[in-house]
C-alpha cells in the first residue's frame, strides 16, 4: 500500500473547545510508508491515539534538503512513541513539510491519527 490522505481533514478548535476523547480519528495502515499525507498548515498539531494492545512507534518523515543529500548528509525522521491507552498531541513544524505542502507520518501498530488545528 501507500500513504493515503487524512480522511477527516484538519479540524479546527472552535471557541467553546474541542473534546479530545470522543473525536474522530483514523486507523492507520501499519508498516513503512503505509501512513496518512497530512496537509501542511501553521498551528496544526496531530492527535496520535494508541489504543492497540502495544506501544505505537509514529514516524514523522523528515526531508533531507538536496544540498545535504549531495554531501552524503541525511536528515533523521521524528519518532514519537505513545504507550498503550495514550494519546499524545504532537505540534506539526515546517521541517516536516514535504513537497506538495504534505506531511508524512507512518506508525508500526494500525495507531489512529487525527489533526487539530488551533
Amino acid at each position: 500500500m501507500a500513504r493515503v490522505a487524512l480522511s477527516s481533514g484538519v479540524r479546527t478548535v472552535p471557541a467553546t473547545g474541542l473534546n479530545l476523547t470522543d473525536m474522530t480519528t483514523q486507523t492507520m495502515v501499519a508498516g513503512a510508508d503505509n501512513g496518512v499525507e497530512v496537509p501542511y498548515q501553521q498551528g496544526t498539531y496531530l492527535l496520535l491515539r494508541n489504543d492497540t494492545a502495544g506501544a505505537a512507534a509514529y514516524t514523522i518523515k523528515v526531508p533531507t534538503p538536496a544540498g545535504m543529500s549531495a554531501r552524503g548528509i541525511t536528515v533523521p525522521d521524528v519518532t514519537v512513541n505513545v504507550a498503550v491507552a495514550k494519546d499524545m498531541l504532537y505540534p506539526v513544524d515546517a521541517l516536516f513539510r514535504q513537497s506538495g505542502d504534505l506531511v508524512y507520518v507512518d506508525c508500526e501498530q494500525a495507531a489512529k491519527i487525527a489533526c487539530i488545528k488551533a
